[in-house]
């Protein structure tokens, strides 16, 4: 049998090619691209850890790049490796609001809520502390990471029973929500939490923003 392609073939292709260069995940269809005409493997990844540190009061985090998986993905993933979801996280998980991203390292500044004044801690303060230190509200899957990523130990260590991420809220049965990840005597837990301006948070947690991302 030949080898040879015909042009209709290679049309289709062409097309399709076309179709997802165009498409929300071009940039990364593109470098996929790029690898293969250098005699690349597109698809190896390279191994990356979870760490954190802890910097004038703010814990540091960076996690490993986010892989495409979709809300739905996430509450399989979780679930197999035994965490436990709200049904509040997983309705948002399910929501089309959801948004996730493939080849971005996500890099995060985790603020202690004891940071606040227990008049202080509610919604509005807490979201208008990080734009004025400059930080970026992150994509909800950054929680799902790092739920993944550190055990009930870890979050211990870093002296916190749960992390809220700071992001535009997602409605879950008509209220705004925030996801986060949380430890609790049950097991490790994903869980969402309302998020209403005006909403008050304990001083046991803390919260996440995202610094500027780089793709892998």
């Amino acid at each position: 049998m030949s080898n040879n392609l015909t042009l209709a073939e290679v049309m289709l292709v062409k097309n399709d090619l076309n179709t997802k260069l165009a498409g929300q995940n071009g940039d990364q269809v593109f470098g996929a691209l790029k690898k293969i005409l250098r005699g690349e493997n597109p698809f190896e990844t390279t191994t990356m850890t979870a760490k954190w540190e802890v910097r004038e009061g703010v814990i540091y985090v960076t996690l490993p790049a986010s892989e495409g998986t979709t809300g739905q993905g996430w509450i399989k993933r979780l679930k197999s490796k035994g965490f436990r979801l709200s049904d509040a996280a997983m309705s948002l998980l399910k929501s089309e609001d959801f948004k996730p991203t493939m080849g971005i390292v996500h890099e995060l500044a985790i603020l202690p809520a004891k940071f606040f004044p227990d008049s202080e801690r509610i919604t509005r303060t807490i979201r208008a502390e990080g734009k004025k230190r400059g930080w970026n509200e992150l994509n909800p899957e950054v929680i799902c990471i790092l739920r993944e990523n550190f055990s009930d130990d870890d979050l211990e260590k870093m002296g916190l029973w749960y992390i809220v991420g700071i992001h535009e809220p997602i409605e879950v049965d008509g209220n705004p929500h925030f996801l986060d990840a949380y430890r609790h005597d049950g097991g490790r837990w994903l869980g969402a939490n309302w998020a209403f301006p005006l909403g008050s948070w304990r001083d046991n947690g803390a919260f996440a923003w995202s610094l500027p991302q780089v793709k892998s």
